[in-house]
């Protein structure tokens, strides 16, 4: 995890249970439709990546995340340990997950990260570590 979050981009992380393979199936569909949306205007700004949570039990305890939680999406500013999460747009996201309802979880993403880009959207600080994943 360490190269992803480094490379000088907003890293985006999906963090969803693995033990559902239908919906880990949806959300990295849907993942992969949000970060090439408008040709791919995210990809300059955004590294993308679905994280498993079986396989990151040390990083989900280390940062007090729920498997209530899950799906969980949020963008971390890895070298700066800041992260960005918004409860709205979680729970709108979870929503359309659990319907598998594709168009509201991209759209709701896709607006997410506009928001981030154009500085609308919050950085808060937790000293999230990626050093150690």
């Amino acid at each position: 995890m360490h190269e992803l979050s480094h490379q000088g981009k907003l890293t985006a992380l999906l963090i969803h249970d693995d033990t559902i393979q239908e919906e880990a199936n949806f959300l990295m569909t849907a993942m992969r439709e949000a970060a090439t949306h408008g040709k791919g205007k995210f990809l300059a700004n955004f590294s993308f990546g679905c994280l498993a949570a079986k396989g990151y039990q040390e990083f989900l305890e280390k940062h007090s995340i729920q498997a209530t939680e899950f799906p969980l999406f949020l963008v971390a500013n890895a070298p700066w340990g800041t992260f960005y999460r918004n409860a709205t747009v979680e729970a709108g996201m979870r929503e359309a997950a659990n319907a598998r309802w594709s168009a509201r979880f991209v759209g709701d993403l896709v607006e997410y990260l506009g928001n981030i880009e154009s500085g609308h959207e919050r950085e808060q600080v937790d000293q999230l570590c990626f050093n150690a994943v």
